[in-house]
């Protein structure tokens, strides 16, 4: 599957699971944060914002940190430690269908200058 990296922002991060902000520490563990770290966004008014702005910025060790995608967060949505997919699949659906209708454009895209440099070489 592949989705939007574009759209991939704290706003839109944190809208797509606003319905499931009481699990942010369970969210914050499958990105890859420290507990500890997550002890202190426990006292913050926004904890899951503060999560993902965390991962966002990179600030997780690569070998523990989820890859940079809209996937890895409808993965984690739909884990067992979350457990969403109803709610995994509206963001599969809103984030990653974008993108394969995009590379399906562009492809057209593609095909159609790829056409017409055909039949100007025919013609000349």
């Amino acid at each position: 599957m592949n989705c939007l990296l574009t759209d991939l922002t704290l706003r839109a991060i944190c809208n797509a699971l606003g319905g499931i902000k009481t699990k942010w520490h369970e969210i914050g563990i499958q990105l890859g944060i420290p507990r500890s770290k997550l002890q202190e966004f426990k006292k913050e008014d926004d904890p899951l914002s503060a999560v993902v702005d965390f991962w966002l910025q990179g600030n997780v060790s690569e070998k523990d940190a989820a890859p940079f995608s809209w996937e890895s967060i409808t993965n984690i949505v739909k884990s067992m430690h979350v457990g969403e997919p109803g709610l995994a699949k509206q963001i599969s659906k809103q984030y990653c269908q974008q993108e394969d209708t995009q590379q399906q454009e562009d492809t057209q895209q593609q095909e159609d200058t790829n056409q017409q440099e055909d039949t100007k070489q025919e013609e000349g």
